[in-house]
């Protein structure tokens, strides 16, 4: 299933979790939402495990999309071009109301939100301080794309955990050499 199946379900009242981030925020917590459906719709974080290492507001958060920049290639365009999405980026995100990837630029909330947008942007405005990165950022282009799709696969139990492990492990064999170069 793909990322806009699993949306429509979701948003259609005909699956009852969907994992996704607060870049959904403006179809899933304003009047853009069916009303049918609308209240609904919440979050949950996960809970804490006896002798956690982390806090009750520390978990996985996504930042967002990684940017890269090659240095063989690093000019003074590519130089403006950082500068430009640095310092003029996040504001304008967060003025668009989407969470900006950055600490210093304040979230509007939009006018036809839900009660459920303001509470996801005060959850993420106190997240803790431990760092994790997620392992599966790690993986080359290659492998990602390998994972998700298999991964889908798994939970439908279109293919066995077993057979699972076996691709990704050979997915991997073959593409992180030529990638962690």
């Amino acid at each position: 299933m793909g990322y806009a199946d699993a949306q429509n379900l979701f948003a259609s009242g005909r699956a009852a979790v969907y994992n996704t981030g607060t870049w959904d925020l403006p179809g899933l917590a304003t009047t853009a939402l069916d009303t049918k459906t609308r209240d609904d719709v919440d979050f949950f974080t996960l809970p804490l495990t006896r002798g956690s290492a982390t806090a009750e507001n520390e978990y996985v958060t996504s930042s967002g999309i990684g940017m890269a920049v090659n240095s063989r290639t690093y000019d003074p365009l590519v130089r403006d071009f950082l500068k430009f999405a640095l310092t003029r980026y996040p504001a304008r995100y967060a003025a668009a109301g989407v969470l900006a990837p950055t600490t210093d630029a304040k979230t509007v909330v939009p006018d036809n939100a839900t009660p459920l947008y303001a509470r996801a942007v005060a959850t993420a405005n106190d997240v803790g301080q431990k760092i994790a990165v997620p392992w599966d950022t790690q993986l080359d282009p290659t492998t990602n794309t390998k994972f998700q799709q298999n991964l889908v696969l798994l939970a439908q139990g279109d293919v066995s955990p077993a057979s699972f492990i076996s691709t990704m492990d050979t997915v991997i064999r073959r593409n992180a050499p030529r990638y962690s170069r």
